[in-house]
């Protein structure tokens, strides 16, 4: 194929790209966000290997591909550099950045997030061949050459209801890019693990090989569960388990791990709001269990293959830990699926979830697994 390819008809086969020589892949937005494409970076990879590929990220998400043998550039977008000089500086610091990506000359973009702001970057980018769009009809749709297929044409009867991995890999087959590896993963640095070993150290935590970690936050009140029933949670593992319980939050969350630890009987080590992603990835990957809300902990948790039990209310199942190492724990509700927009406080979906569910949970994670505690 030569020249600009063409819209592709909705039950077209894969296109054959030729010459890709540089590559860019978008996905904005969060942590759990980027895990989930992790697996399109490896496909990506595997289907160009001697292509140069970058990756387009938000500063918030940079952390999770530090390390990432299969990407070749980071470029981070830090929405902060354009909230300075009012709208007129706003604009002016924007184009830079469109025109900054127009430079690198890519082949192929790759759009894995579909807002407007993407689009544009998509656009901007100037690639021959150019991957992503709705579904359904969209007036930036004409952005894309290669579109994406609808989810029951690409993932059979069921494809409504698929995984978001799932979606993102059927996207990239459009344009003939596969991966037979369709795990997450996340390095962990070097500094990232020494940091954190002089942190526990600091704490008098040791864990003796039975970390614990519980993510008990939430950005949206829908997804919440009661600070107590964590901490009740906490001390049941510590009582009959002798785990070494390890609070962690993201930043401006710490006041809810603190609220935890003040309601447990026992002690538990608290790091909310004081460990980066990286430090968090470390911590994970010596934790021989994960309890923890919907977030991007989770996806991290999912991505180093701890053993977790995930508390999950309106989130849609497409959003469920991509693991074979974790259970979902949810209450009988009629409600599921508002998309966090729950009128009561607390929400039914999340409130019917008790403190011996979420144990139970962890005895069949652990009989399953044979974890060692």
């Amino acid at each position: 194929m030569t020249g600009r390819a063409r819209p592709q008809a909705a039950k077209a086969g894969p296109v054959t790209l030729e010459r890709v020589r540089k590559v860019l892949l978008i996905r904005l937005r969060r942590i759990g966000d980027v895990v989930c494409v992790t697996p399109c970076i490896r496909a990506v990879k595997e289907t160009f290997p001697d292509a140069h590929l970058a990756v387009l990220v938000e500063k918030a998400a940079e952390e999770v591909l530090l390390g990432n043998p299969y990407v070749d550039e980071l470029i981070v977008l830090d929405k902060k550099n354009f909230k300075m000089g009012g709208r007129l500086g706003t604009l002016w610091e924007e184009l830079k950045f469109l025109l900054a990506l127009r430079r690198e000359r890519f082949d192929l973009t790759i759009n894995l997030h579909g807002g407007p702001r993407s689009t544009l970057q998509t656009l901007f980018s100037g690639a021959r061949y150019r991957l992503g769009g709705f579904i359904d009809w969209h007036h930036w749709n004409w952005v894309y050459n290669i579109r994406t297929r609808p989810l029951v044409e690409m993932l059979g009867d069921n494809g409504r209801h698929a995984h978001i991995v799932e979606r993102h890999l059927a996207t990239l087959k459009a344009a003939g890019i596969e991966t037979s590896d369709r795990r997450l993963s996340m390095t962990v640095s070097q500094d990232a693990q020494a940091s954190l070993d002089r942190l526990l150290k600091e704490k008098e935590a040791s864990g003796n090989g039975r970390f614990a970690t519980i993510h008990p936050a939430s950005r949206s009140r829908a997804k919440r569960w009661r600070e107590e029933r964590f901490a009740e949670l906490a001390d049941r593992l510590i009582e009959d388990f002798g785990a070494t319980v390890v609070l962690v939050t993201g930043p401006g969350e710490e006041a809810a791990s603190k609220r935890v630890q003040e309601a447990m009987r026992r002690g538990a080590v608290d790091l909310g709001g004081r460990i980066s992603l990286q430090e968090l990835a470390a911590l994970l990957s010596h934790s021989t269990l994960y309890i923890g809300l919907d977030s991007g902990a989770l996806h991290v948790a999912a991505a180093l293959g701890v053993p977790m039990v995930a508390l999950f209310g309106p989130t849609s199942d497409a959003w469920r830990p991509w693991t074979d190492h974790g259970i979902v724990v949810r209450a009988p509700s009629p409600c599921r699926g508002c998309g966090g927009s729950c009128p009561w406080d607390p929400s039914p979906c999340m409130d019917g979830i008790s403190v011996d569910h979420v144990f139970d949970a962890v005895l069949r994670l652990r009989a399953a697994h044979r974890l060692d505690w």
